[in-house]
């Protein structure tokens, strides 16, 4: 279906730029399996105490905090989706970090309360958003566009 997407997008001549991006603790009801942010709270628009069901799961409405292993898996599905969008004709791709979304989530000294590697000092809380640029860089093309909101 990406594939079939971006040949239809770009059937005019158009170039085709894909946004990819995880909401962290602004989620909402379609989310997936992991809810998490920077630090444990809300997640997006569900109500503090209530629970959503997806496939049959319980899910909390409250997210925890990144892991370690949390980290290395989100850089593995970033690399992962743009060595797909490539494959399938697109021809650029913009890392959301911005507007309250996961990475920028990690930036913001108000929503990273991290005392570890990942938060404190700008260049701690920009530890996590690095990592992910330059995985992707690293399988991007240089032919294409790649850029950060």
């Amino acid at each position: 279906m990406l594939r079939k997407w971006a040949k239809v997008s770009k059937a005019g001549g158009s170039i085709f730029i894909g946004q990819v991006s995880n909401a962290g603790l602004k989620v909402n009801q379609y989310t997936v399996d992991l809810t998490v942010g920077p630090n444990a709270g809300p997640a997006g628009v569900i109500p503090k105490g209530s629970t959503r069901k997806r496939s049959g799961l319980e899910m909390p409405a409250e997210a925890r905090a990144c892991t370690v292993d949390d980290f290395d898996l989100f850089v593995k599905k970033w690399v992962h989706t743009a060595k797909v969008l490539n494959e399938c004709g697109w021809d650029g791709m913009q890392v959301h970090a911005a507007h309250g979304y996961l990475l920028h989530q990690f930036l913001s000294p108000l929503s990273n309360l991290r005392n570890d590697q990942y938060g404190g000092s700008l260049e701690d809380r920009m530890r996590f958003p690095l990592e992910v640029f330059e995985a992707v860089s690293k399988v991007w093309p240089r032919q294409k566009a790649i850029g950060v909101r």
